[in-house]
């Protein structure tokens, strides 16, 4: 296709300008002047040359006015067309042209106007269009970043609920969450609430431990095992009101969000996200969610195995310590008995009622107590360890107290049964033991009371306290080695990090109290016999 010629654009825009009539003359009053030239010529005659002259002096006068107002038109437009393509090219794409009244600039204006608009959309929707794709780009490295942080997390992580605490908080930040908690479900069916984010104190009260699992939108996640959201105004679970799916939380712009922990098929726990309703959760991050749960159950069934595994090592170590003492001890102790007895039937009548009877019946006294404490020492090493926590295991030692003696006991737990580690559990039981055994032998008490308080399911207290006849200062303020039993009670203290306190004065009875934390703070774990890794 050929170009059109320059005279052929040219003529447009001289009438866009308004210069079509002065060009027109310039060219009339020129052609005028070349006539007159030639005939001025031709004739040889000087007016028709000076008139030729003057008719070329009037032609140029007007090409020059063509020329100006031509200049004075088009050359301010064309400096601010490429202003305008010089701030689109440096990416500034909201210029714009000033469009003029009339004439070719103003549709050129506007025309040029028109293109920056549909390149600043062009834009816009390629931005839209990148962002689009990278966002989910985005969120699965997030998703594997997350996934990798639980991996090693699991992999050192010594406490589980410490562990699922650290996760609640990210959680949160993954779905910006107004409030969040997570709950392990016990082997009993309780559910034991491990942290919460968002809640007062009160609520917090209220909700650390629910009895049944069923009710609510938890106790359906622990049976259906399946990420979950549920509205105030939209529940259809169970035909239960909302109050029982999204608890303490007034308001209807407010959802539930559910991520239970399984491993193998078992649900063990579950988190719960309050978020707003109107946030979106894309399906990959409840896929994310699904999986993190998955981990986490996996974390928190091998703690439990790590936790039987452990009380199957101490059970087994107690049963070989009972059966030394009993091969050992116990024969050496009966042994003595019989030979006590060959020795009062050997002994005349009167010399050993008259010289050596108080002597040989304070033998045979202090020999049946000593056996009984063994026999008793035995037995309790060869009783399995409770499975179901430390509150059922010491209603078994107040009960077994209770068999022995005529004295009358009473048995507080002022908390929901904790979870502590076994070789916990072994040693607050083992001051316990002590301290009745010696209410039991030394007190004359009538009435005694042992009470299980705990603060924030981290500080735990046992107190056992009797109203006998007390211990006297010389006792308390004994140098080491003098009084064996509170030593070793004051070292099982130390053993898991607590603090072993005695109050009594005489005929006032007696206050022992235990004093332990768990997790401990910068403490080293322990082995099974309570010495620190």
């Amino acid at each position: 296709m050929s170009r059109p010629a320059p005279a052929s654009r040219l003529i447009p825009t001289l009438k866009s300008t308004g210069l079509w009539p002065l060009a027109v003359a310039a060219l009339g009053s020129l052609s005028i002047s070349v006539i007159l030239l030639l005939a001025a010529i031709v004739s040889a005659h000087v007016g028709l040359l000076w008139l030729a002259l003057g008719t070329i002096i009037l032609s140029g006068i007007l090409g020059l006015r063509v020329l100006r107002e031509l200049n004075r038109q088009l050359h301010p437009p064309l400096i601010a067309i490429g202003e305008w393509a010089l701030q689109m090219n440096l990416g500034k794409l909201n210029a714009n042209l000033d469009i003029p009244e009339s004439g070719t600039q103003a549709s050129l204006a506007d025309a040029l106007n028109r293109l920056g608009d549909k390149i600043r959309t062009l834009s816009w929707d390629m931005e839209a269009q990148v962002s689009k794709q990278t966002e989910p780009l985005a969120r699965k490295t997030r998703s594997l970043q997350l996934l990798y942080d639980v991996a090693s997390a699991i992999s050192q992580a010594r406490d589980v609920d410490d562990l699922l605490t650290a996760f609640l908080h990210t959680l949160i930040e993954v779905v910006h969450a107004e409030a969040a908690t997570v709950r392990l479900l016990s082997e009993d069916g309780r559910m034991r609430l491990i942290a919460s984010n968002g809640f007062d104190t009160s609520v917090i009260a209220a909700e650390r431990v629910i009895p049944d699992q069923q009710r609510g939108l938890c106790g359906a996640a622990i049976l259906d095992g399946g990420v979950r959201r549920a509205y105030h105004d939209a529940d259809k679970l169970g035909g239960l009101s909302s109050a029982h799916y999204i608890p303490y939380v007034d308001d209807d712009n407010v959802e539930m969000v559910t991520v239970p922990l399984k491993h193998r098929e078992k649900t063990l726990g579950v988190y719960n996200l309050f978020v707003r309703k109107d946030r979106d959760i894309p399906e990959d991050i409840l896929e994310l969610f699904t999986s993190i749960g998955q981990h986490l159950g996996m974390a928190i069934d091998k703690a439990r195995v790590d936790r039987d595994a452990t009380r199957l090592s101490l059970v087994e170590e107690r049963s070989r310590l009972a059966n030394e003492l009993h091969d050992s001890l116990a024969q050496t102790l009966a042994g003595m008995k019989f030979q006590m007895r060959m020795l009062d039937d050997t002994l005349p009548a009167d010399v050993a009622d008259q010289e050596y009877g108080p002597e040989i019946e304070n033998l045979r006294h202090m020999l049946d107590e000593a056996y009984s404490e063994l026999r008793e020492l035995i037995a309790h090493f060869r009783a399995p360890v409770d499975k179901r926590g430390l509150i059922p295991a010491l209603q078994g030692i107040i009960d077994r107290f209770k068999r022995l003696d005529d004295i009358t006991i009473f048995f507080q737990p002022q908390c929901p049964d904790p979870e502590l580690p076994i070789e916990v559990e072994v040693q607050a039981l083992r001051v316990v033991q002590e301290s009745l055994a010696n209410i039991r032998k030394h007190a004359h008490a009538r009435t005694v009371r042992v009470m299980l308080r705990c603060n924030n399911d981290r500080d735990y207290s046992i107190l056992i306290e009797d109203d006998g006849v007390g211990i006297g200062e010389p006792v308390l303020a004994g140098k080491p080695g003098e009084h064996i039993g509170l030593t070793i009670m004051q070292e099982r203290a130390q053993r898991i990090g607590g603090e072993l306190t005695i109050e009594s004065e005489p005929g006032e009875g007696t206050q022992v109290q235990l004093r332990f934390s768990h997790p401990r703070r910068g403490q080293p774990e322990l082995n099974l016999d309570g010495t620190p890794h």
